[in-house]
């Protein structure tokens, strides 16, 4: 596998939806930004940009199977990007899946999702 490349999710419909969380599971947000701040070397290349979909992404080896996987989530770049389309396009509201996810415990994590809200800050204050 080309961990630079991005890999296409397994058709496994759920809901009437070809490509869906039922083809994978959900990380927190704290959990991504800490495996890649204090642990580099458990990701096979780091952090990778997705220019298509302004999506970052990182790959790594299940340390259970052997298997490498890729994981897809969105940050406070990420969501800045996403927060511009909806402006661009006039739509009336944004919001995160959950937010409720981010942790404050480190000074990491604290910056990380200080972001997190300031991305969504500078949009309402566009919007």
């Amino acid at each position: 596998m080309d961990v630079h490349a991005p890999c296409r999710i397994p058709y496994v419909p759920f809901r009437g939806v070809n490509c869906s969380d039922a083809a994978g599971s959900e990380v927190p947000f704290a959990a991504i930004t800490a495996l890649l701040d204090s642990s580099p070397g458990a990701t096979l290349g780091g952090r990778q940009w997705d220019v298509d979909s302004s999506t970052p992404y990182y790959a790594y080896v299940d340390a259970k199977t052997g298997a490498t996987h890729q994981r897809w989530y969105d940050d406070a770049q990420s969501s800045a990007a996403k927060y511009g389309v909806a402006l661009a396009n006039k739509l009336r509201g944004v919001g995160p899946f959950t937010y409720s996810d981010l942790a404050y415990d480190t000074p990491d994590a604290a910056a990380n999702a200080a972001a997190m809200w300031g991305a969504l800050r500078a949009y309402k204050a566009k919007a």
